[in-house]
């Protein structure tokens, strides 16, 4: 009897289904699902805060449908931003969205979905800042070179801050914060304020270096250069004493986090530093330093929090009766941490120039060692030399590369090829030349001036080819008086 009970349910059931769809005259009975495939030309894309980012995808349809079927949706961090084919967005912060973005059927209302990556960075992340005077004051310019394409940002100090920046520029150096991927620049301007602090992403003032000493400002102190280690800053000022700060754990506490000392560094014998070298902020922990007075470098080291800020003498030979005229860094082996090669120009008491390379590495005990010291003649030097000469060493594995100035007015440039100690002429600049920095891998050489900065292509095949290639120009920022590539991440500095 319940076998039968249950028969009759499933028929009943199953007649009520059959009559519930032959009623159903609805269209959708004939509706084809629509088939869109989604394509990007990349799966991250780049954008610039304040700037209008525009992300076009590819669309393709099945056969007899069109893109006039379709409504279309943007989705970055979960809010929708734009309903049109191509997106159109402006990032207001640097951070990364999340894209999705779905092709909706008009009449169905299915989706079709892809996602991305916009990573949006400020305008000023990478590129090469540029520090000049124009009409006796301090003017802040940075060029971007995104893809071959070059955007100038003209005044950004006084734009951002509503103030002029300073007067008497000396010097641009950027540095980080442990593991904090925002940076900051100290602009080194020699008059009565002082160096400042700027945010590296806004370029909003910070405070003045003078601000960061709690038992007193030190006398005569005029900043020339500043390097900062890991755990441990140092500036170096004119009369060739040190002062450093000791940062316990700048991974959390961040820039700032500690005074500088009011009393100078001393070291065996005293010292008078008239150069720093700086280095990969990550790799090395150490900064080169030039002691004029003993004729000898040094290398105050930041291996671990617990073991930061010693000083070591730097066993190189050949240093005896040479003026050293310039030092530089590079990178033997970017995997290998405490690492360092450096490349040097001296030039003996007759007037001959020579190079010496060699690389600077500490062991687990934080000794020391020197490897791999080669001397390179450089007996063409004095033909082109002159007081005024700036440097920049390419910063591949082996520095195979020294770019210089030279000529009477000092507007020539040329490159060293170390590997067969040759000078070779690139091509002769409008101005005087007042300095050199390098991009990132060495591919483009930026170039300040009297009066303007321009980009040159040095790639491998540029520099095969002997003939020098100009790609960007600025002008009316003054008399140039530093240039620094902006690497947009502290793993990728001086590469």
């Amino acid at each position: 009897m319940i076998m039968k009970a249950r028969y009759l349910i499933y028929l009943l059931s199953g007649l009520m289904t059959f009559y519930s769809c032959v009623d159903d005259k609805g269209s959708y009975d004939y509706l084809q699902t629509p088939t869109v495939k989604i394509t990007f030309s990349e799966s991250i894309y780049d954008g610039v805060i304040g700037e209008e980012t525009h992300i076009e995808p590819n669309l393709s349809f099945s056969e007899g449908d069109d893109v006039s079927n379709y409504e279309f949706e943007w989705e970055l961090n979960g809010e929708v931003v734009c309903n049109e084919q191509i997106l159109s967005f402006v990032p207001k912060e640097a951070i990364t969205y999340y894209v999705l973005y779905s092709v909706i059927h008009k009449d169905s209302k299915i989706r079709t979905m892809k996602n991305l990556q916009l990573v949006a960075k400020s305008s000023y992340k990478t590129g090469w800042a540029i520090l000049s005077d124009l009409n006796h004051k301090a003017i802040l310019t940075q060029v971007r070179d995104d893809n071959d394409e070059y955007v100038d940002y003209l005044n950004i100090y006084e734009k951002v801050n509503g103030e002029e920046l300073g007067s008497q520029p000396y010097k641009l150096v950027e540095h980080y914060s442990g593991k904090k991927t925002n940076p900051e620049i100290l602009v080194v301007n020699q008059d009565a304020k002082g160096p400042l602090e700027l945010e590296g992403n806004s370029m909003m003032k910070v405070l003045y270096t003078t601000q960061e000493f709690t038992e007193g400002v030190p006398e005569d102190f005029v900043v020339t250069d500043a390097a900062y280690l890991y755990y441990t800053d140092v500036l170096l000022t004119a009369n060739g004493q040190i002062y450093i700060r000791l940062l316990k754990n700048p991974d959390n506490a961040g820039f700032h986090s500690a005074p500088y000392s009011s009393i100078p560094v001393h070291y065996n014998m005293g010292m008078k530093i008239t150069r720093m070298v700086q280095a990969n902020f990550y790799k090395t922990r150490h900064v080169l330093m030039y002691d004029e007075k003993n004729h000898r470098f040094l290398s105050l080291s930041s291996l671990y929090s617990y073991y930061t800020g010693a000083i070591d003498d730097v066993p190189i030979n050949g240093l005896e009766g040479k003026k050293l005229i310039y030092a530089d860094a590079y990178l033997p082996d970017p995997y290998t941490d405490y690492l360092c090669g450096y490349v040097l120009v001296l030039q003996d008491a007759d007037g001959n120039y020579s190079v010496k390379t060699f690389d600077l590495e500490y062991d687990w005990q934080g000794k020391v060692i020197i490897k791999n010291e080669t001397d390179f003649s450089f007996s063409d030097g004095g033909d082109y030399l002159t007081d005024k000469s700036k440097f920049y060493c390419s910063k591949d594995a082996s520095g195979s590369y020294l770019f210089f100035s030279g000529g009477a007015i000092n507007n020539e440039l040329y490159y060293y090829e170390k590997s067969t100690q040759r000078v070779i002429p690139y091509t002769i600049c409008n101005s005087e030349i007042t300095d050199l920095q390098l991009n990132y891998e060495s591919m483009t050489l930026g170039v300040g001036m009297k009066d303007g900065f321009v980009v040159y292509a040095v790639d491998e095949s540029t520099i095969m080819g002997g003939e020098a290639k100009k790609l960007h120009e600025v002008n009316n920022i003054g008399e140039v008086v530093d240039v620094i590539y902006r690497y947009g991440s502290p793993s990728k500095m001086y590469r």
